[in-house]
């Protein structure tokens, strides 16, 4: 994974999901900070998906460092004695070699990961509505004829469906998925048939592995709201202003859930 994909410009759905959730003073955070919070526990995700998606790139990118921290002498010799390659604790490797295989030989999941034809498959475009320029990286695509499967990699909590939902929503995966798939629709054409699946694996052993398509529904309602945030971020480029989420004063109520104390210490009343 470069980081040239971090300095091309275009609306990520990174962007569009810190305005979803924040406000366009966020989106311009985001935009102006492409690659803010990318901690050490990031490059442990990044391996993850690495071994998932590229098992051959991951045994030549990545070692276990057996040492007890990445500082030092015998820190800055092993980098040394390993130019290009990203060390990983030797707990967070044999993670990353385990997750890697459990969704490689998964029955659902490992035919659509071992035979995507695309991975890693970054594309630009302009979106036909806002006219703004677009950017993607969609971990897999596969296409077979006019048929399109759109894929993307998740590390969840639990691979119950419930739990998958709660989690896809409060991080904002159907709206990440609905941008790149207008990607996908310009890469490939309009009149291909698509469908867009999360391929889900715990973070925690023992890494069961889930694949959870998004129903039609889900992803029209995502579709919507991305051009919303379209359409607020072009106003706000033709203004050139950016607000936060409060633009006045706020007054704070008594929150529901201290009501019944409330009521107990009066008695009941």
């Amino acid at each position: 994974m470069t980081d040239s994909y971090f300095t091309r410009s275009g609306v990520r759905a990174t962007h569009l999901k810190a305005l979803a959730k924040g406000s366009p003073l966020h989106y311009r955070h985001s935009v102006d900070n492409p690659q803010a919070g990318r901690t050490a526990s990031r490059t442990a995700l990044q391996a993850n998906h690495c071994a998932i998606l590229e098992p051959d790139r991951f045994a030549t990118d990545y070692a276990a460092w057996t040492g007890k921290t990445r500082r030092g002498k015998a820190w800055d010799q092993w980098q040394a004695d390993h130019p290009g390659v990203t060390g990983l604790s030797a707990r967070e490797h044999a993670e990353a070699t385990r997750i890697g295989e459990a969704v490689r030989n998964h029955p659902v999941a490992g035919p659509i990961v071992c035979g995507a034809q695309h991975i890693e498959h970054t594309h630009s475009w302009e979106d036909a509505v806002a006219g703004l320029p677009c950017l993607m990286r969609a971990d897999l695509i596969g296409q077979t004829g006019r048929r399109v499967l759109l894929g993307d990699v998740k590390a969840v909590e639990s691979t119950d469906t419930k739990a998958i939902t709660r989690q896809a929503y409060r991080l904002g995966w159907p709206l990440q998925m609905a941008h790149y798939l207008d990607g996908v629709l310009d890469l490939f054409g309009h009149d291909v048939e698509t469908s867009v699946a999360l391929i889900c694996v715990e973070s925690s052993a023992p890494h069961d592995v889930a694949v959870v398509y998004l129903a039609d529904e889900v992803m029209d309602h995502a579709a919507a709201q991305r051009l919303m945030l379209l359409d607020t971020i072009r106003r706000c480029t033709e203004y050139g202003v950016w607000p936060g989420r409060h633009l006045s004063a706020e007054v704070m109520d008594l929150p529901p859930w201290l009501e019944p104390q409330l009521m107990d210490s009066r008695g009941g009343m």
